[in-house]
């Protein structure tokens, strides 16, 4: 199909060390499979399923994880970005695990993904009064030193207490960013020109009613 080449079981390898009880996000790159457990932490596996690593340790040292976010991998330079939702920092490590650097964030987020030298952010609806250039907007596409490059779907005041969890609404797809906003029909194409719907799944008589339209657009 058009979005799915190919479907492969992996076991993945078992270890005292490397124990999996939720799974937030899984990402394949090259020869590894970089593996989240919301609870205890990041963990590198070879395309076989054989454990290597674990990466960001937690604790409240310089060069640790205080409350484990979502992660992006840095492709370019075959690096993992971890956030770190407690300190409002984004901490940078090499795929062994060995630590880089730790740069702190002037707001929240959930989910991020990079876009080629950009960062996309998901909030979440996440409210930032402090930063009024993107307090009222659920992504955010920033650069490296998290600098604001653009903003989209704007949302009111009252829209921001009507939060429904999910994990992985963004992926990146390429060259781009796809995102499924909850409760939407519509997957949206990130790309450097702009945030445009890519695909529109039918769900007949299925869908959300329309009362329940929570204004969802990329102003």
């Amino acid at each position: 199909s058009e979005v799915i080449e190919d479907v492969r079981w992996v076991k993945l390898e078992e270890a005292h060390s490397n124990y999996i009880g939720h799974i937030s996000k899984v990402e394949f790159y090259k020869d590894k499979l970089f593996v989240e457990d919301s609870e205890t932490g990041i963990f590198v596996y070879d395309n076989n399923g054989r454990y290597l690593t674990s990466i960001g340790s937690s604790g409240r040292g310089p060069e640790e994880i205080e409350s484990l976010g979502h992660f992006t991998l840095d492709k370019a330079n075959d690096q993992i970005i971890i956030n770190d939702d407690r300190r409002s920092s984004l901490v940078t490590f090499d795929f062994q695990g060995k630590f880089i650097q730790s740069k702190s964030t002037p707001f929240r987020f959930g989910e991020f993904v990079m876009l080629n030298d950009n960062f996309v952010f998901h909030t979440n609806k996440r409210q930032n009064p402090h930063f009024a250039a993107i307090a009222n907007y659920s992504m955010v596409i920033g650069t490296n030193q998290t600098e604001i490059v653009s903003r989209a779907f704007h949302f009111k005041d009252e829209q921001a207490q009507i939060k429904i969890g999910g994990y992985n609404q963004l992926t990146n797809y390429g060259n781009q960013v796809l995102f499924n906003p909850i409760l939407s029909d519509t997957i949206f194409q990130i790309n450097e020109k702009g945030i445009f719907p890519k695909y529109i799944i039918d769900l007949g008589n299925r869908g959300l009613p329309n009362r329940y339209d929570f204004n969802i657009n990329t102003n």
